[in-house]
Formats: C-alpha cells, sequence, structure tokens
C-alpha cells in the first residue's frame, strides 16, 4: 500500500478540506487490487470525517482507496494527522497531514502575568492583549488597533490609552497601581473595533504579612504568607542558627525554631 493523493492540504480551521485522502494498493506485481478495506483514522488534531473519527472504504478497479468523506480539520489551529491502515499489507499505516490555520479575527482574549499587585507602592503587571478567531486562535496577521481602558483609575493606570496597532496579534501594556491604602479590584478592557471585547482582573493589596510576631518552642512552625507579594518576594534572616525558612522567594515560607533565641525575618520585595 503506497500513499496516493491528498497529502499536505491546508484550510482554515472547522472547515473541510479541498480533497480527499487516496491510497493505492497493487499486488506484488504491482497490479491494482480491488475490494480491500482501507481504514483512515483521526490520530491528531481533533479533525472529523463527516463528524466521525475514522472512515472505512475498499479499493476500486484501479487499486484506489479514497476517502468517502472529506475531512474537516480540528478547531485548533495546527497540524491534523490521518493514518490510512489495512490488515495485512505492506506499507500500511500510511500517515496524512493537513494544516487548520485561524480564521478571521473574532474577538480579544487579555491577560495580566499578576493576578494581584502591591498598593503599598507603585507596582506594576504586564498585561497582553491577543485577536483571536471564533475558536480561541491566534491571529497573527490581524491589524485591528487595540485599545486598553480600565473601570476606574482609583487602584491603577495604564502606560497607554490610546490605540495599540498590535504585532504577531498582539498589543501588550502595563498596568501600575496607585498607592492606596486599602486597594481594590481593577478591570482591565481590551477592545477593538469589530471585535468582541476582552477584560482582565487584577487586585491591588497592601504589602503585609499574615503575622509580625511569633513565639515558637523548639521544633515548633509556624507558616508566614505575605499578602501583595510576588514570586520575587525575598525573605531573609538575621540568626539562621535560632531557626530555619522553607523558602527565600515567593509569597509563603515556613519558619521552623531550631534553639532558644530571638530571629528577625524580613521580607521584601521590588515592584
Amino acid at each position: 500500500m503506497t500513499k496516493g493523493t491528498g497529502d499536505a492540504q491546508s484550510t482554515t480551521v472547522g472547515t473541510a478540506l479541498g480533497a480527499p485522502f487516496v491510497v493505492n494498493v497493487v499486488d506484488q506485481y504491482s497490479n491494482p487490487v480491488a475490494g480491500v478495506e482501507v481504514t483512515y483514522t483521526v490520530k491528531d488534531g481533533s479533525g472529523n470525517f463527516g463528524g466521525q473519527s475514522s472512515v472505512k472504504v475498499t479499493t476500486d478497479a484501479s487499486g484506489n482507496a479514497t476517502s468517502s468523506t472529506v475531512l474537516t480539520v480540528g478547531t485548533k489551529a495546527g497540524t491534523n494527522t490521518v493514518e490510512a491502515t489495512s490488515t495485512g499489507l505492506s506499507g500500511s499505516p500510511q500517515t496524512f497531514s493537513a494544516t487548520g490555520t485561524a480564521g478571521a479575527a473574532n474577538k480579544i482574549e487579555v491577560v495580566s502575568d499578576k493576578s494581584q499587585i502591591s498598593c503599598s507602592t507603585a507596582s506594576t503587571a504586564n498585561l497582553t492583549a491577543s485577536i483571536q478567531d471564533q475558536y480561541g486562535n491566534l491571529v497573527e496577521g490581524a491589524t485591528n488597533a487595540i485599545t486598553y481602558a480600565l473601570d476606574a483609575t482609583t487602584y491603577g493606570t495604564l502606560t497607554t490609552t490610546t490605540p495599540i496597532n498590535p504585532t504577531g496579534g498582539k498589543a501588550t501594556n502595563v498596568l501600575t497601581s496607585v498607592v492606596h491604602a486599602t486597594g481594590g479590584t481593577i478591570v482591565i478592557t481590551a477592545s477593538a473595533t469589530g471585535l468582541t471585547a476582552g477584560t482582565a482582573t487584577v487586585k491591588t493589596v497592601p504589602f503585609s504579612l499574615n503575622k509580625n510576631k511569633v513565639t515558637l518552642f523548639v521544633g515548633q512552625t509556624f507558616g508566614f504568607v505575605v499578602t501583595g507579594g510576588s514570586t520575587g518576594t525575598a525573605w531573609t534572616q538575621t540568626t539562621a542558627a535560632t531557626g530555619s525558612l522553607s523558602a527565600t522567594t515567593g509569597t509563603t515560607s515556613t519558619y521552623t525554631a531550631k534553639k532558644v533565641g530571638t530571629d528577625k525575618v524580613t521580607v521584601s520585595d521590588t515592584v
């Protein structure tokens, strides 16, 4: 069994290819063999044959087994793989691939690299707005200018609120917190003409520790938690012989008392 036509096609996600897959079956003398059953099965990419993951066909007088239904590629951009198999035949399986490409620009997704930032000092979160098709695939060639906006500026500001021309289907911005006693929730909206807008939420919170003074017996532990911290939050101590910290970076660290004495733990962050 050898591969015929139909390999390496491309179409928009969620749509059918332009031609079926074909394999050819011959005997030992290269004569076409009719009536041989061949199964085409989707192996990767979530495509389908008329809603089915596989389709069975038989070879015609020319030895060709043509997929009776053309493959509809999956809704995720990328490669769809189909195998053609026939029990007992040399050359089985044969692998076909098809590429699903992103559809028309439809909506915007906006994400923040942080879900919360400190309001004890001006802190930042990086924002990325991506133009996507209806299935959530990035439309790299989209040119719709993206405008960022906040629901209010009480707790934060944006680096720019003027329209941004996307690069590779994406436009970035930076959210900076406003110094505030209690902080609050910020809703960021990214919009563009003709597209469904996307939103993201970031909270601003005071930088604080769950407890400022702890008394422990030797062997006891206490879990410290920083509010308003980040993965870059640093933990240091003055007397390592008195106790140990389970982590020196991040928003949590467990202190274990090792001997009688006093220790001072300092938590800091660059924001």
